[in-house]
Formats: C-alpha cells, structure tokens, sequence
C-alpha cells in the first residue's frame, strides 16, 4: 500500500484502482446522505449535516493524495505519455471541483456561481421522488430563470390558512427562512434571484420562496 502511494504502481492502477473505484463508493455515500437529509429532521439531521461535511473533507484528501500518486507514478523512472497526462489532468479536475465543492459547503457565503449549483440539482434529482414523511413527497428539483424550485406533493388538502402559514415559513423573519438565507448565501451571490418550494396539495397548489433582497436585508439586519 505504501508502494501505491509512492509511485511504485502503475498509472493505470493508481487512476482505475484508486481514483475512478473509490469515486464510486464516494458517489454512494453522497446519495445515502442525500437520502437521509431530505428524510431526517432535528438532531439526527444535524448529525447528517456533520458526516457530509466529514465526508467532503475526507474525499478532498483522498483526492488530493491519490494526486500526488499519481504524478509520482508518472514520473517513476520516465516522462508522463499521453495517456499519463490525462489521468493527471482529469484527477487534478476533479480535486479543484471537489475543493470547491467542499469550501461551498463548509462556508456557505464563499461565491457559488449557477453552473455549480445547476450540477448539484442534476445529482439531486437523480435520486427524486424521495418520500420526506408519511404525507410529502419531493418529486423534482430544477433552477429555472435562475430561481431555484423545489416541487413537493402534500397528501393532504390544504386550508384557507395555509399560504400564509407557508408565507411565514419561508420569510427572513422565521428560523427556517433565516436558515435558507445562510445555506443559499453563495449562491445568492452567484446569480440566484431566489427560492422557491411549490407544493402541490390534493386540492390546489402553492408556493413561496425567499429573494436574494430578502435575504439582503436580512444580513444587513445582522449588521446592524
């Protein structure tokens, strides 16, 4: 093992081995995690929240070191060839998106631009519908006119109260909207105009969402 990290291996066995393997047991947990985040609520979705942050600063390491590896390999005893450039370039790819990715993640206000966002959503939807509770299913997510929307199916009929129960919800006034505000604050500053969840009931839908002003000035409320 100690040979593999020093570039005593092959490139082809450091690339298929190390990287493009252990990519696919990365991408599993990425989509369990995912699963439990739109399924947990509480504490345990707290938890779920601190293994994905671990696990993004893991995979960059793994990444990182696979890397080094890598160009170790390459350069054992000869010059990297052409097949050696690119397992090197495609590795080295992948480290900035994953880096970034994770930086994103951790601090959330660091600049998200809508392309980023736009490949998280695709990941997401992979594993959509996803039933949240016995009553609510997450049928699709999808950024369109650069409004992030989150599609809900409610088992159950909405009252008269509803919209502006769901107003509230998602207001910069209430702790969920405020937690949407600092989650999305990135992406905010990377174009996103605002987020929006649909919810569509057994007998009318309805919506509501938060803006980038919203959230604007409720950063600047915390300024002051």
């Amino acid at each position: 093992m100690q040979g593999f990290f020093n570039g005593q291996s092959s490139v082809a066995k450091v690339y298929w081995l190390g990287f493009v393997l252990s990519g696919l047991v990365f991408n599993g947990l990425y989509k369990y995690i995912n699963y439990l985040y739109l399924t947990e609520i509480g504490a345990a979705w707290e938890r779920t929240e601190t293994a994905h942050n671990l696990l993004l600063a893991f995979n960059v390491l793994w990444v990182g070191v696979l890397l080094r590896a890598l160009v170790k390999s390459a350069y054992n005893g000869r010059t990297p060839g052409g097949w050696g450039w690119i397992a090197i370039c495609l590795v080295s790819v992948n480290f900035v998106y994953t880096g970034f990715v994770t930086f994103t993640v951790l601090l959330p206000g660091i600049y998200n631009p809508l392309f980023l966002l736009q490949a998280e959503i695709r990941e997401l939807n992979k594993q959509l519908p996803q039933r949240m509770d016995s009553e609510t299913v997450m049928t699709r997510v999808a950024v369109e006119d650069q409004n992030l929307k989150y599609f809900v199916t409610a088992e159950f009929e909405a009252d008269d109260l509803m919209q502006d129960h769901l107003n509230w919800e998602f207001s910069n006034e209430s702790p969920g909207g405020q937690e949407i505000c600092n989650l999305m604050k990135g992406s905010f500053s990377g174009g996103l105009k605002e987020v929006v969840y649909v919810f569509k009931y057994t007998n009318k839908t309805l919506s509501a969402g938060l803006t980038a002003e919203e959230c604007s000035a409720y950063f600047a409320a915390l300024r002051n």
